[in-house]
């Protein structure tokens, strides 16, 4: 399970730490950053199956990357996932202009699109 999505320096999120419970919903008004969280998981899914994280139609690295950072800052996407035991571990994805640095492993979900 996903216990915790830590953001740095993505889209409208300088930093950010999102705690998840077994059943974890977004709500809020439009331009929020709700649609954001779940791309930052779709990256990381998509990196921990070893494809490029940049989702098709959503930009490139210096895209995604925060208005309130640095041009050349780190873009960091970090998934604690417990396991069957109750222990957890950080994983981590990271993207910079020239370089993609992907998790060791990947929660296994399911991304169902309106």
């Amino acid at each position: 399970m996903i216990d915790k999505l830590t953001l740095h320096a993505f889209k409208s999120y300088k930093d950010i730490e999102i705690t998840f419970k077994p059943l974890t919903l977004f709500s809020g008004l439009n331009s929020t950053g709700k649609s954001s969280i779940i791309q930052a998981l779709r990256m990381f899914n998509q990196a921990g199956e070893n494809l490029s994280p940049l989702l098709k139609g959503h930009g490139s690295v210096s895209d995604i990357r925060s208005n309130f950072v640095a041009p050349n800052e780190e873009i960091e996407v970090i998934c604690s996932i417990s396991t069957d035991d109750k222990s957890a571990a950080d994983y981590k994805l990271t993207l910079t202009n020239n370089s993609i640095t992907q998790p060791e492993k990947s929660p296994l979900y399911f991304y169902i699109s309106a």
